[in-house]
């Protein structure tokens, strides 16, 4: 009988660490690079579709195979960095995907910011630099602070980059 009892403790305790792990996965909101067509603002599959080369992913495989939820971004990557179509949307879609709307796929962050869910921005080349001009103006203090999108929500959401 006891250890019937150890052993329900024991596969309670497993079960909570594995909830607990798939609780706090991080979603993970994608941002691509300079485009030379407006294609990723207009099309969620062509901002999707950047991600893919051939038969490899990059989303499927960082979400490792779509176990993580995730979000991707499309902005306007023909303009410069600190244009509203770029760092403005960028700024609004990372609100967006913290505040559990879906992006054009469907796909949704599990957790929201409101319930504690943490978030890492995945960004490729220009995707880095819009995202680093962002988050570098987020504090009232700072130059460009909100310039043409709430730049400073995404640094408050934001776990990792």
């Amino acid at each position: 009988m006891r250890y019937l009892s150890a052993l329900r403790a024991a596969l309670g305790l497993c079960l909570f660490f594995a909830v607990s792990d798939v609780l706090a996965a991080p979603c993970l909101i994608f941002v691509h690079r300079k485009q030379t067509d407006t294609n990723t603002y207009t099309s969620w599959n062509s901002a999707r579709n950047y991600w893919v080369n051939g038969s490899n992913d990059f989303v499927r495989t960082a979400t490792k195979n779509y176990s993580a939820s995730h979000y991707v971004v499309g902005y306007n990557g023909t303009k410069p960095y600190r244009d509203a179509l770029a760092a403005g949307e960028v700024a609004n879609e990372i609100v967006a995907a913290t505040n559990g709307v879906a992006d054009g796929g469907g796909n949704r962050c599990a957790q929201t910011y409101a319930q504690g869910g943490p978030f890492w921005i995945i960004a490729h080349s220009m995707g880095g630099t819009v995202t680093d001009y962002i988050l570098g103006n987020n504090d009232a203090s700072d130059p460009n602070y909100n310039y043409n999108g709430p730049y400073d929500t995404p640094w408050q959401h934001a776990l990792a980059l």
